[in-house]
């Protein structure tokens, strides 16, 4: 027997023991009124056993059962029947629910599969769908709309997501290995600590989006436009494949600093395979609309460096080199540019003007014993 056979069963038992008690209609309708129900939307019977079947149909409809149940519990709260047939009933109805749940769940999956499989319609549109913790793997979703859509730690293996619109999706902890995402548009994406092994994104739009803590090892992103991408504490390797670009911002905020005595101004660094890295090779570099937010770029060559339209907020530019930099629109919120050297050719953003006091040369470094303390902060992400 089903959950809701034996729903009914039980409600059946509750109408039997409520046309016992309440016998005439007036009682009948003192009992409704009392509940909150509209006496007039009940069909009345002569016999007690119809007339329970009309108030249990109407009080089910309008989410009053408990109401009118409750009632008969109070002035018959001695009455052991009642109150097991009342356990029951409950007890059956919260499992006919989620039964329901599930049932209607799968008939959406089962529309959604139609709808995706019928190329004749067009794009199919799912846009803020909430498909968390779904299985959607080897699906074929070719062009589907799943903007603003919610799909945090969904099964997506081997999916096909080529051209489709996850702008603004919820992508967080998904598994996405092997999944196509060829000129796939993902802006302002959250694929934090998503799983995106072997992952193909070619061409893809990730413009602003959230990798943060994200695994691409083996993925393919050459042609891949990652401006303002977060990549901070990404997983990438020597099998990912990303252009020169993006591999660079990366190694720069993934670098490892040590820092000796600060007069000499040395930082040794490191980059996340160990190989030991120079502040020259960043000169002349392309940083355009590079997220760099927390990076530290202290006493780095960026001398003629495109940083146009970059997000320097909070990194630490201390002694850096930016003569001829190209910081137009730049975010330089919050950073450290104490001891930056700079030239007529540096260009700044908008309205931005460097107070000279705030700067010094090599030979004006200050000596030890007056040293000035960089505090270096932990990424926040």
């Amino acid at each position: 027997m089903s959950s809701y056979e034996s729903n009914r069963k039980n409600l059946r038992r509750l109408r039997k023991i409520l046309a016992y008690l309440y016998e005439d209609i007036e009682s009948a309708e003192r009992i409704v009124s009392d509940a909150g129900l509209d006496i007039t939307t009940i069909r009345w019977n002569k016999t007690p056993m119809n007339c329970w079947y009309e108030i249990l149909k109407n009080a089910e409809k309008h989410e009053k059962v408990e109401a009118v149940v409750s009632i008969a519990l109070e002035e018959f709260e001695e009455n052991a029947e009642l109150q097991e047939a009342w356990r029951l009933y409950q007890a059956d109805g919260q499992q006919t629910l989620e039964e329901t749940k599930h049932k209607t769940n799968n008939e959406r999956y089962k529309e959604w599969q139609i709808t995706l499989n019928w190329k004749d319609r067009g794009k199919p549109r799912l846009r803020e769908f909430d498909l968390a913790n779904r299985d959607l793997s080897d699906l074929s979703l070719i062009e589907v709309d799943l903007k603003k859509a919610n799909l945090s730690y969904t099964n997506l293996k081997n999916t096909n997501l080529s051209r489709a619109d996850l702008c603004e999706v919820n992508l967080c902890g998904a598994d996405l290995s092997g999944a196509s995402l060829v000129e796939a548009k993902l802006l302002r994406a959250n694929l934090s600590g998503a799983k995106l092994y072997n992952v193909n994104l070619s061409g893809a739009k990730l413009q602003g989006a959230n990798l943060s803590y994200a695994n691409l090892f083996k993925a393919y992103l050459e042609g891949a436009d990652l401006r303002m991408a977060i990549l901070h504490r990404a997983r990438i390797d020597t099998t990912t494949q990303l252009h020169a670009k993006w591999r660079l911002v990366w190694e720069i905020i993934h670098q490892e600093i040590r820092h000796p005595d600060i007069r000499e101004a040395n930082l040794i660094k490191k980059n996340s395979f160990g190989d030991t890295i120079t502040g020259n090779y960043l000169s002349g570099a392309d940083l355009s609309e590079a997220n760099l937010s927390y990076s530290d770029l202290s006493g780095d060559n960026l001398k003629g460096a495109n940083l146009e339209g970059a997000n320097l907020s909070c990194a630490n530019l201390f002694m850096a080199y930016l003569e001829g930099a190209n910081l137009k629109g730049a975010n330089l919120e919050g950073a450290k540019l104490l001891g930056i050297t700079y030239d007529s050719t540096t260009q700044w953003p908008s309205g931005f003007i460097p107070q000279i006091a705030d700067t010094f040369s090599m030979e004006e470094v200050p000596v030890k014993g007056k040293a000035i303390q960089i505090k270096y902060e932990d990424l926040p992400f």
